[in-house]
């Protein structure tokens, strides 16, 4: 079998072992499990369009579950068919790219593999951040709930732009996200403004997350979002990587300097209109639970 099948399959080992220490389910959550049959009241076609990987976090049914560790890994013996599929795709990936669309459900902004199990695997596996997905979207059946308030702020959104990468974690935040860019949330966003968001938002997360800021307990998107609304889209575009690393940098030893230990005799005037701005956000993400 490949050595990259026994790489991806070692990985699987080691996740399974981790989640079973701590008691977490070692395998992939199944949706139709996880809701009651009447929540499938509603289903809405998407389309085929580029979702995040990160945002695929099961499947759709039981018959794949454990064929792979939570992290869709594959689980199976080196020496079986499925083994010798997925090295077969690992391989056309190599080549020349794998080009079918998997389908998948999406309930509350996370989705669950119907078909294209492997494929998304093996995308994982090689650190891929999208992937060209067929998506049906399942609607809880009291959508006006309180309990899907945030919910259905992303389903404003996603009208207007079709994009699922971004998220906030207060209220409000793809209204200010409009605001920073000059657009609301009733008129669609050009095709133009939304490859450009997505794109400057892969930027600065890629960045953000390199920097540290996947162990601070403030998502990308909320940092995204106060950085955008610092510098503009156009300006974080044209940052070269040492400019943006240098202001993230920034960022972070403000986030995490503690209780007011930053004197502004310490800034320059420019420094200093930079810090009242990251010091409320800072006093903004303290609030949090």
């Amino acid at each position: 079998m490949s050595n990259a099948y026994n790489q991806a399959r070692h990985l699987a080992e080691k996740q399974v072992h981790k989640a079973r220490q701590s008691g977490r389910f070692p395998f992939l959550p199944a949706l139709e499990y996880m809701l009651p049959r009447e929540e499938f009241l509603k289903e809405e076609h998407v389309g085929i369009m580029e979702i995040p990987i990160s945002q695929i976090t099961g499947t759709m049914t039981e018959g794949r579950q454990d064929s792979f560790s939570y992290g869709f890994m594959p689980f199976l013996p080196g020496n079986s068919e499925f083994a010798a599929k997925w090295s077969a795709l690992y391989d056309a990936q190599q080549e020349e790219g794998i080009r079918d669309a998997v389908k998948v459900y999406e309930y509350l902004r996370r989705f669950y593999v119907l078909e294209g199990h492997k494929r998304v695997s093996v995308m994982k596996f090689l650190g891929a951040e999208l992937i060209e997905a067929d998506i049906i979207r399942v609607l809880p059946e009291d959508l006006e709930s309180p309990v899907y308030a945030r919910y259905r702020e992303f389903l404003e959104f996603f009208k207007v732009a079709g994009i699922y990468a971004l998220s906030f974690t207060e209220p409000g935040g793809y209204e200010r996200l409009a605001k920073a860019l000059g657009q609301d949330l009733i008129r669609p966003w050009s095709a133009e403004l939304c490859r450009d968001l997505r794109g400057a938002y892969f930027y600065f997360s890629g960045v953000y997350l390199a920097k540290g800021g996947d162990r601070l307990p403030i998502s990308p998107g909320d940092a995204f979002l106060d950085f955008l609304e610092r510098y503009g889209l156009e300006e974080l575009w044209g940052m070269g990587k040492e400019e943006l690393e240098r202001k993230i940098t920034e960022m972070l030893s403000l986030i995490t300097a503690g209780e007011g230990r930053i004197s502004l005799m310490d800034l320059t005037m420019d420094g200093g209109s930079r810090f009242m701005s990251w010091w409320g956000m800072l006093q903004r993400w303290r609030k949090k639970p």
